[in-house]
């Protein structure tokens, strides 16, 4: 038989173009480790005080002084006394930033009596 006119088509044909390549994805660079923020030992602020809660505290820690220095003796509050006196109550509960301050240092005071008993 006469050899054949043209070659026989492949199954499929061979590409026109190189293909395109995928996208990967990014690299990702190496994160640099930073440490953390400290975290502090205080309380999340809370709202302002009321004049009737800072005037209680006053109260409260007046007496706990009176009742230490009967406990045991003026040698025990001689150095809580004049920080107590100190206090301008009327002051202290005028604005909420004067009370929070107030506040803050009855509490110091009633932790130093407290401390003593």
């Amino acid at each position: 038989p006469p050899p054949p006119l043209a070659t026989p088509l492949p199954a499929t044909p061979p590409p026109v173009a190189t293909p395109i390549a995928k996208p990967r994805a990014p690299i990702a660079k190496p994160r640099v480790a930073t440490q953390a923020p400290r975290l502090t030992q205080e309380t999340p602020k809370a709202a302002a005080p009321t004049a009737v809660e800072v005037a209680d505290l006053y109260g409260a820690v007046g007496r706990s002084l009176g009742q230490l220095q009967q406990a045991k003796g003026s040698d025990a509050t001689i150095d809580l006394w004049p920080r107590f006196r100190h206090i301008r109550i009327n002051d202290g509960i005028a604005t909420p930033t004067a009370r929070a301050d107030t506040r803050r240092v009855l509490q110091h005071l009633k932790r130093d009596v407290d401390a003593r008993r």
